[in-house]
C-alpha cells in the first residue's frame, strides 16, 4: 500500500520532514536498518559535504546504511532535503541485487521517497505502520 504525505496545506511548503516519518515509524515499530538509495539536500553547514555525498550515492552507488539513531542523527546536519530515497527493514540492510523500483517496493519492509521537495511517498505492506503514519498531517492512502 502506499501512503501520500503533502503536509498541511495552510502553508505552501511541506511541513512533515523525514525526522516526523522516522518518529511515527520508530514510535510503535523497530525498524533499526534504513538505507539511503538517493539523495539531493543541502547540509547545515560547510563542515558536513553533502556534495561528496551525493556523489558517493547519486553516481557512484554507494548506498549509505544506518541505524535509527545514526539516521536521526545524519538528518541533524541537513538543513532541506530536495529529494530522498530511502527504505527500511526490521531485520537487515539493503539488498542492492533489486535494481528496480518495484523490486525495491516488494522486497524491503518500508520505502519512503521525497519527490521535488513537495510529497513524500511511502510504501509498505505493514498495515499497522500505515495507521501510525495516516496520523501525519496532510496522509493520505493511494
Amino acid at each position: 500500500m502506499e501512503v501520500l504525505i503533502y503536509g498541511s496545506r495552510e502553508i505552501d511548503i511541506l511541513d512533515v520532514s523525514i525526522s516526523d516519518i522516522l518518529n511515527a515509524i520508530n514510535k510503535d515499530f523497530s525498524l533499526n536498518y534504513w538505507s539511503i538509495l538517493w539523495i539531493e539536500a543541502i547540509s547545515k553547514s560547510n563542515n558536513f559535504n553533502i556534495l561528496e555525498i551525493e556523489e558517493n550515492v547519486n553516481k557512484k552507488k554507494n548506498i549509505l546504511n544506518f541505524n535509527y539513531k545514526d539516521l536521526m542523527n545524519f538528518n541533524e546536519d541537513i538543513s532541506i532535503y530536495n529529494e530522498l530515497f530511502l527504505i527500511g527493514n526490521y531485520e537487515k540492510n539493503y539488498n542492492p541485487i533489486h535494481k528496480t523500483d518495484a523490486e525495491i517496493f516488494e522486497n524491503n519492509d518500508i520505502a519512503i521517497e521525497l519527490i521535488d521537495s513537495s510529497f513524500w511517498v511511502i510504501k509498505t505492506k505493514n498495515i499497522d505502520l500505515i495507521n501510525s503514519l495516516i496520523k501525519l498531517p496532510g496522509a493520505k492512502i493511494e
